[in-house]
């Protein structure tokens, strides 16, 4: 089977992709116009390249970039309904327990009301202290 001319050019993935998408809104600025017009440069030469294996394994780099970010994107996403949820938690046992940080470690701790002066041991380091309830 006889190869074509472009059978042995890289074309287009992911990264290009993402590439000119970044390029695109910088092309319309007059301070950022050289910086786009260098992403889309320098996407048409991986596009056009003919080394496979370095442009698959940039391909492949920035897929694991990618799959890092979206994680970090999820778990900073999820915060601050966990930290809705404490405070509406707290609220409801508001009657109940008293909330306070730990001197030593500044984890939160729950004790129960009205039981005069108690001694509180603090679970993550261990340190003991009297807290009136």
């Amino acid at each position: 089977m006889k190869k074509g001319l472009f059978d042995r050019f890289y074309g287009w993935d992911y990264f290009s992709l993402f590439l000119i998408a970044i390029s695109l809104p910088l092309l319309f600025s007059k301070y950022t116009v050289v910086i786009g017009l260098g992403l889309l440069c320098y996407t048409l030469w991986r596009a056009f390249s003919g080394d496979m294996e370095r442009r698959r394994a940039e391909e492949a780099q920035f897929e694991r970039m990618m799959r890092v970010a979206l994680y970090k994107i999820t778990i900073w996403a999820q915060k601050p309904a966990r930290s809705i949820q404490l405070w509406h938690q707290r609220f409801q046992q508001r009657k109940f327990y008293l909330y306070f940080k730990c001197p030593n470690c500044g984890q939160m701790l729950r004790v129960p009301r009205n039981k005069g002066t108690i001694l509180v041991t603090c679970k993550v380091c261990l340190h003991k202290f009297k807290k009136k309830s």
